[in-house]
């Protein structure tokens, strides 16, 4: 089922889906997702949007429970940590789920050694800021490009330091070097902010989607689709091509209106201290007492008429004081020489790619869709014909000049036949679970 979330703070600007799926040849959904969305604008001011995708690991409910309990604890700590700045109160979160997990594998024999990956973002006034442990990911897709934001913490990413004559030829791409659970405590790699522009988007996706859909594949589908529809069609992809493990995605969109867009200049509400708000809070008490106190004083002087008298105007004095203090306070830049955050010099992006539309994806995509009909022709799944042909005619006459749209057809196409063989399936099959058509 797809999540299409209704925005409250920040309303008009984010556009947000997510769906989880478990895939092909697993018995359990051992992936977790959260969007929690802030609930006014104030809160957005304060904390902003959070996002986040778990992919568990471990026997029996291990893996699933260890996701779980990420994506319950990191957004509840996040928000309830108001004495740090947003970003170090995500990285500790993060922390505060790493130590959760880990009392919970030693009080239970049965979840010794589970563990989970997390990749989490938060969409703040400052711009973007990303957690990251293990080797889900985090991708900003800008224009014709699709960026890489997040490390993958697995063994594959750590040989790629090596020089290539001395670097394995193969190399498990399924082990991975951090995870949260294992160890009282874990490394977390925080990045950012990251700007935000109108039309930006950010996926957030485990393993089983990055491990059988392309960089370029991903980017090419954000941006010819919605994200509800982008979300599916990304699935039903991975699974097409066997979805050997579960599936999850988050797709977030910065719509195109000039007032959704930040900085990431990591202003002081962003990387410093929390008490900043309790100094704003002081100005504008000192404001308000000077103005206050300097009328009531010229009020009393000219009752008293003592403004001819020098020795009067020394009563203006404390709430000109007053007044100028607030005003210092509540106008004086950002001390940036003090960063609170110790940010690493990482090289974010890790990986660039190209998400311009090509006819080779169309192409591919195509291909897809005709081996799909074969099956639903063979075993009777009830397709809508006349819609699917009037998709793929448009897809497959359209110009070179429109190629997003020929995409977008051909993966609305794909998904039809592929809602229609889950009908299928639990039409006549309600027992059964494995793949109710031929992985491509």
């Amino acid at each position: 089922m797809i999540d299409t979330l209704a925005e409250t703070g920040w309303k008009d600007c984010l556009e947000v889906a997510a769906k989880s799926d478990i895939g092909l040849r697993r018995y359990n959904n051992q992936d977790a997702h959260a969007e929690d969305l802030a609930g006014s604008q104030d809160a957005f001011l304060d904390r902003g949007h959070l996002f986040l995708v778990a992919d568990g690991m471990g026997a029996h409910a291990a893996g699933e429970t260890a996701s779980k309990k990420a994506a319950e604890v990191i957004p509840l700590a996040y928000r309830k940590l108001r004495d740090l700045p947003p970003p170090e109160a995500l990285r500790q979160a993060v922390r505060e789920a790493n130590q959760e997990i880990f009392q919970c594998a030693q009080a239970n024999e049965n979840f010794r050694g589970m563990g989970t990956t997390v990749s989490a973002l938060a969409i703040l006034p400052s711009g973007a800021w990303i957690a990251q442990v293990g080797d889900s990911r985090v991708y900003r897709c800008r224009g014709d490009v699709i960026e890489q934001l997040s490390q993958d913490h697995s063994l594959a990413w750590e040989l790629r330091r090596l020089p290539e004559d001395i670097r394995p030829q193969y190399v498990p791409k399924n082990i991975i070097t951090r995870s949260l659970g294992p160890q009282m405590d874990v490394e977390v790699d925080l990045e950012g902010p990251f700007p935000i522009e109108p039309g930006d988007t950010f996926v957030l996706c485990t393993d089983g989607l990055s491990g059988q859909v392309s960089d370029e594949e991903i980017g090419q589908v954000v941006r010819a689709l919605p994200p509800a529809e982008a979300v599916e069609t990304l699935v039903n992809l991975a699974n097409l091509r066997g979805g050997p493990d579960n599936i999850t995605v988050t797709v977030v969109r910065v719509k195109p209106t000039a007032h959704c867009g930040t900085s990431g200049d990591g202003t002081r509400d962003a990387i410093f201290p929390g008490h900043g708000r309790w100094l704003r809070l002081a100005s504008y008490i000192c404001i308000a007492l000077g103005m206050v106190g300097f009328a009531m004083a010229l009020f009393g002087l000219v009752q008293l008429k003592l403004l001819q008298h020098p020795s009067g105007w020394g009563i203006l004095v404390l709430p000109l004081v007053a007044l100028f203090l607030g005003l210092y306070l509540l106008l004086r830049p950002a001390d940036t020489s003090r960063p609170v955050l110790p940010l690493s010099n990482s090289p974010s992006p890790y990986n660039t790619a190209s998400s311009s539309f090509r006819r080779e994806t169309l192409e591919n995509l195509l291909q897809i869709l005709a081996e799909l009909e074969d099956t639903a022709r063979q075993e009777n799944w009830e397709v809508d014909w006349t819609r699917l042909e009037k998709l793929r005619t448009s897809a497959v006459t359209t110009r070179d000049d429109r190629l997003g749209e020929a995409i977008a057809d051909a993966c609305r196409a794909i998904n039809h036949v592929m809602e229609r063989a889950r009908q299928h399936k639990k039409q006549t099959h309600p027992h059964v679970d494995g793949p109710f058509y031929r992985p491509l």
